[in-house]
């Protein structure tokens, strides 16, 4: 029987530029069911260990069981590790991916725009403790 690697697995890549996407970790971490869920800053080190393709994107993807999933696919997972009521945005996957893509790509067109951007380095990470490898 092979055992899994789990301290890479279940990782949540972010954009530390973002406040929109530093706040959604904070929520993570707040709401998350068990503490199975780890974090680091897109373009950090981790990505190299991690097979990640270059096309994914730039914003949230999840890396789970050997795959990278992102746009909202990743949103839907991460999802599933909440308490409710976030848990329920998995209820958004009965719409067709084509159009949840689609808002995915509309919000993370527009973050910086809609939210700014910060330096989260010392903000975020330094609280993350032992939850973040990147």
């Amino acid at each position: 029987m092979t055992r899994r690697n789990t301290q890479m697995d279940n990782i949540v890549l972010y954009d530390g530029d973002c406040i929109l996407c530093s706040r959604t970790v904070s929520l993570l971490l707040k709401y998350e069911k068990a503490p199975t869920l780890k974090f680091a800053r897109l373009g950090s080190e981790v990505l190299g260990q991690l097979e990640i393709p270059d096309d994914v994107g730039d914003s949230i993807l999840l890396y789970s069981d050997g795959e990278v999933m992102h746009q909202s696919t990743a949103v839907f997972r991460i999802a599933e590790h909440l308490r409710s009521p976030w848990r329920w945005v998995r209820i958004f996957r009965i719409l067709p991916t084509r159009f949840t893509d689609w808002v995915y790509r509309f919000v993370a067109r527009n973050r910086y725009r809609w939210f700014g951007k910060v330096d989260d380095v010392c903000v975020l990470s330094d609280g993350l403790g032992d939850r973040y490898v990147g």
